[in-house]
């Protein structure tokens, strides 16, 4: 029987590691104050904040499987992650305008309308 040699290397663990650093920076702050501006701002307790924080991370834990064997599957001319990079990327876009004109909506009702047409998951 011969030995499976390990080549996996310290330097490659850094490289990989390496490449979530400013993922996690970014993401830090977010969640030690996205809790308290969503009290502060909109009325929600903690508990009700924390409680879709644990929804959340659920329905990720279900839903990242699918999306990468979805992906793993995908044939296109771009590859096989790009189409859902891009796909994803737009649906982030489409999620931060319609949080940063969440504000706005409180003190004009009808500010809804003001959004661009093609921004359909806003109205």
């Amino acid at each position: 029987m011969t030995a499976v040699r390990n080549t996996s290397s310290n330097a490659r663990f850094f490289r990989l590691g390496a490449i979530y650093l400013p993922v996690t920076a970014a993401a830090q702050p977010v969640a030690a104050w996205l809790p308290a501006i969503y009290s502060r701002d909109f009325g929600l307790s903690l508990a009700l904040v924390g409680t879709l924080y644990l929804a959340g991370q659920l329905l990720n834990s279900v839903l990242d499987p699918v999306v990468g064997a979805l992906s793993d599957r995908t044939r296109s001319r771009f590859g096989r992650r790009r189409p859902w990079i891009a796909g994803g990327g737009v649906l982030f876009l489409g999620g931060g305008l319609c949080c940063s004109f969440r504000p706005m909506a409180r003190e004009r009702p009808g500010c809804w309308r003001d959004l661009p047409p093609t921004i359909p998951a806003c109205r």
